[in-house]
């Protein structure tokens, strides 16, 4: 079987994921005997398009690494509308 496990925005930091939410979700998924495999995120996100931080990244990405799950992106490949110091992908966050 197959489980969709949510994880929430935070408002407050113009829609970022806060680690201690992604914790919180997966033990909660474990106490019900769901197995996590994977984290899967939309940056820009849709609707409003908002973008999550180099911070935010590194941060995901340190929690998919230390929990070993695998992390999946959808990203923009055509950033002509946003700016290029304002965006910052995934997969700058793994490499540094």
């Amino acid at each position: 079987m197959n489980f969709q496990v949510p994880y929430y925005l935070d408002e407050a930091t113009w829609w970022g994921v806060e680690v201690f939410e992604l914790k919180k979700q997966l033990e909660t998924a474990r106490q019900k005997g769901i197995t996590v495999r994977a984290l899967f995120f939309i940056n820009p996100g849709n609707p409003n398009a908002q973008v999550l931080t180099e911070e935010n990244q590194r941060d995901i990405v340190e929690f998919c690494k230390k929990e070993g799950r695998v992390l999946l992106v959808d990203e923009i490949n055509n950033v002509t509308r946003i700016p290029p110091d304002f965006y910052w992908n995934f997969s700058k966050s793994m490499i540094k």
